[in-house]
């Protein structure tokens, strides 16, 4: 009995154990223009990732065998393998070398972007050497102009090599296909050998089309490009293969880029006239320029001609915070706006406790910046207690110097405020006009605080009269500079 018993462990053992493959995998014979590579040392390869971490099992490296580089799956239950989103649309299968000695379950998944399409096919497992397989890309549901990801799903121990796409090669004197198209020097975004139509947004100001060139995979094909006469517009590339009939044609569209080139005007108020919630020309309160509202706008702050200027794409509604101000001695609100696509724009003003919210409809002019003063006249909200701006309209529309403003008080009758501190610190829900407020100091307070105000006009007066007392009242007597005006 002790001599089956260990008999029985070793051969538990013998059969769970995989042995590396003495030989490499077979040399591919395809032509490296017939061929996308994502890992093979006989081609250039794009893999980026061979052991993405997706929770699996799988013990995955990479090894030499014979002198090749090889992918080892070891204690596989799946595995991922990541590289960039690549148009494979031209080719007709992939290509896959395995081997195992103890697998007895193999799928081989292609998966896309944008959705996250996949599929398996599923492999009839020879095992104990080296095996060449080429699935028809027909075989997947993928979306072959942006696969992106490969998955195995099995068991055991799997050896892997020469990944790749391929297609057979085109007949000869027939091959439209392109090795290269180039805008201005670099390959365009997302060039594909066989794609047809290709966009391109250029810089705001761009007047000449950009210079295009077009290199045929078949170096006896001949490539014509015909330049756009205007931006927008479109330059075509026709393909002419070897045998002078077959063609294709390739369309590049131009666009514009939207954004403005020049940034918004600057303001011309007095900083003493105006309480800024977003410019760089003052000191401005925005807090936040983007709330969750559950808007679907894209809001950005970008930079335009050295100015930060909001940029607010596929507007539905967006906000504007900032913190409770009294702006009651302004009368306007000023904004600046650039559009070339928006049809509708509200411009809301809103004001707290209780939230008062009213809009108002601006006249929409296209194609520059655009500035208005809309009165405050025009909102309901409390202005004594404003918080907010909200914007609801449509297309793409860029925004700065939100601010309110009045106009200056007349020669030396100006007596209003920039500061009323209270032992050194702003008094609460400070505005340059207000005239009466009150203060709750802590239990056992006896002293009354110093009380310091600054003037708007340098050559106004203030007197502070203290509180004899606690509780007790303290005055402020502002006298401008007429002498007469307090």
């Amino acid at each position: 009995m002790k001599k089956i018993t260990l008999l029985f462990t070793l051969l538990c053992f013998a059969l769970g154990f995989a042995q590396d493959p003495s030989s490499a995998a077979p040399t591919p014979s395809k032509s490296p223009a017939d061929v996308v590579s994502v890992f093979s040392d006989a081609y250039s390869s794009i893999a980026s990732n061979t052991d993405p971490f997706w929770g699996q099992q799988t013990n995955a490296t990479e090894i030499n065998v014979a002198g090749n580089n090889t992918l080892k799956y070891e204690n596989l239950n799946y595995q991922g393998l990541d590289y960039p989103q690549t148009d494979v649309s031209a080719m007709e299968y992939v290509h896959v070398d395995y081997y195992t000695s103890n697998s007895t379950s193999l799928d081989f998944f292609l998966i896309s972007a944008n959705p996250t399409v996949e599929n398996a096919f599923t492999i009839t497992i020879v095992p104990g050497s080296w095996q060449s397989i080429d699935i028809p890309l027909s075989t997947y549901n993928a979306n072959l102009d942006r696969v992106f990801q490969f998955k195995t799903v099995g068991n055991g121990t799997v050896y892997f090599d020469n990944l790749y796409f391929w297609k057979a090669p085109a007949a000869q004197g027939t091959d439209t296909s392109l090795s290269d198209l180039t805008v201005d020097g670099s390959t365009i975004a997302g060039f594909g050998p066989t794609s047809t139509s290709y966009s391109v947004e250029l810089p705001a100001g761009t007047t000449a089309a950009p210079a295009v060139t077009a290199t045929p995979t078949d170096t006896n094909a001949s490539a014509v490009v015909t330049a756009a006469t205007s931006i927008p517009g479109t330059t075509t590339v026709v393909v002419t293969a070897q045998d002078g009939v077959t063609s294709s044609t390739i369309s590049i569209a131009w666009s514009i880029d939207p954004k403005p080139s020049t940034a918004a005007p600057v303001p011309s108020q007095d900083s003493a006239d105006v309480v800024s919630v977003y410019s760089d020309t003052y000191t401005s309160i925005a807090t936040n320029l983007n709330p969750g509202w559950g808007q679907a706008t894209q809001t950005t702050e970008v930079q335009i001609a050295g100015n930060n200027t909001m940029e607010y794409a596929n507007l539905n509604y967006q906000g504007l915070e900032y913190p409770q101000t009294d702006v009651s001695a302004m009368e306007y609100l000023h904004l600046d706006y650039h559009t070339s696509d928006a049809t509708a724009l509200d411009f809301f003003l809103i004001s707290a406790n209780p939230t008062v919210e009213n809009a108002y409809s601006i006249d929409i002019v296209t194609g520059s910046w655009q500035s208005i003063d809309i009165p405050l006249s025009e909102y309901t909200a409390n202005l004594d207690r404003v918080f907010q701006f909200k914007t609801v309209g449509n297309g793409t529309v860029w925004f700065d110097n939100m601010y309110f403003w009045k106009a200056p008080a007349a020669q030396g009758t100006d007596t209003s405020l920039s500061d009323l501190t209270v032992n050194g610190s702003t008094i609460a829900n400070f505005g340059s006009l207000s005239t009466t407020y009150s203060v709750e100091l802590p239990a056992g307070t006896t002293s009354v605080p110093v009380v310091a105000v600054t003037t708007t006009d340098i050559n106004a007066s203030a007197v502070v009269t203290a509180a004899t007392s606690i509780p007790g009242t303290t005055t402020v007597v502002v006298t401008a500079q007429d002498g007469v005006t307090s």
